[in-house]
């Protein structure tokens, strides 16, 4: 079995054109910074939480990546148009979850298809490293509150596997066209320390290098992927929108 959904990213490649002042500030400011106590958006928060941002109800802009999934493995990626759409409801992840555990039938299925997609990546050599992540409270500087963050929930798993897929799909089509863009790649590790038994892998049991940024096609071995773009945030991150850009286009 398998099922057909649209992952629809903003678009902003009509809206902040080159040269203009909005795309000034973006290219100054690379991305939105996160700290403990605020965080800094690239765009104004009025644009990055307001017009930009695909809110419950609004009819939005955004570039849509059509994909059909597959329970058993595999996806094709059916077109990738512009259009407009209304959101009808913005979940929670907790939401999500939820409806995964009720096992709604369309929920369920995706999230089947998005295991099959780490699976299918993993065995490409991805990395799978256990994250620890902690949201970290400071507005009271005398009782600071550090709280662990559940990463690894089934509706975490459908949006990390699907922004993957968008941003491989993205660099595959931008090799097949060979047209220019910014690829994201990254070397293969090296295994310093045995694994015990049972032992998870963390960065203390390999040797990685960083990611890189070129205009050369290069593969991205950390997330077993031939090809690899960023394309999924361009209300965060310039490269994004630069990529969103040549993307529209192309």
């Amino acid at each position: 079995s398998s099922i057909q959904l649209a992952v629809h990213i903003t678009d902003l490649s009509s809206l902040v054109l080159t040269g203009t002042p909005l795309f000034d500030l973006a290219e100054e400011r690379i991305s939105s910074l996160y700290t403990p106590n605020k965080v800094y958006p690239m765009f104004p928060e009025s644009l990055s939480n307001g017009l930009f941002s695909l809110k419950e109800g609004a009819d939005r802009s955004v570039l849509s990546f059509h994909f059909q999934l597959f329970v058993k493995g595999g996806w094709q990626l059916l077109k990738v148009v512009p259009e407009t759409i209304c959101v009808q409801r913005n979940l929670s992840y907790a939401e999500a979850d939820n409806f995964i555990r009720e096992r709604d039938t369309f929920w369920e299925i995706l999230h089947q298809c998005s295991e099959q997609l780490l699976k299918s990546r993993l065995e490409e050599g991805a990395l799978n490293l256990a994250r620890r992540e902690f949201e970290i409270d400071v507005s009271e500087p005398k009782r600071v509150l550090i709280t662990p963050l559940e990463r690894n929930s089934p509706a975490n798993r459908i949006i990390e596997e699907l922004a993957v897929l968008v941003n491989r799909e993205t660099g595959r089509l931008f090799h097949e066209e060979a047209f220019l863009g910014i690829y994201r790649g990254q070397a293969p590790y090296e295994l310093v320390k045995e694994l015990k038994p049972d032992e998870e892998m963390t960065l203390e049991h390999i040797s990685i290098e960083a990611a890189k940024l070129s205009t050369n096609f290069q593969t991205h071995a950390g997330l077993g992927c031939e090809f690899y773009m960023q394309a999924t945030s361009p209300i965060r991150r310039f490269l994004d929108l630069i990529t969103q850009i040549q993307l529209n286009a192309m």
